[in-house]
């Protein structure tokens, strides 16, 4: 997968996001969508590693089944960007097993 290069002032904005989730996640961080958030900023500034650490603790913190799901199907994402398949699918599957199976 090829590697977005976004223009400076989305890199900006994005750098502002994971610095506000990251305040955040110093006060309280069991804010499942305060990593949520975090791991998307990352996502899109091609910061991979540090996406998938995000989301796995935003899952580890227990939200509710739809932001669960959500979280899931982005570490999916993510770890497809690196080549990582198995974890990629094991993480989709997750999702639909919290979506009830919706998408089937």
């Amino acid at each position: 997968r090829v590697k977005t290069e976004h223009p400076h002032w989305i890199q900006v904005l994005l750098a502002e996001v994971a610095t506000l989730c990251r305040q955040s996640l110093a006060i309280d961080g069991t804010r499942a969508r305060a990593h949520f958030a975090l791991g998307k900023a990352l996502k899109y500034s091609n910061d991979v590693d540090g996406a998938a650490a995000a989301f796995r603790e935003g899952i580890a913190n227990d939200p509710e089944p739809q932001l669960s799901a959500d979280m899931h199907v982005y570490l999916g994402s993510v770890l497809n960007d690196r080549h990582d398949l198995d974890g990629a699918e094991t993480a989709y599957q997750s999702a639909l097993t919290l979506c009830g199976d919706e998408g089937e």
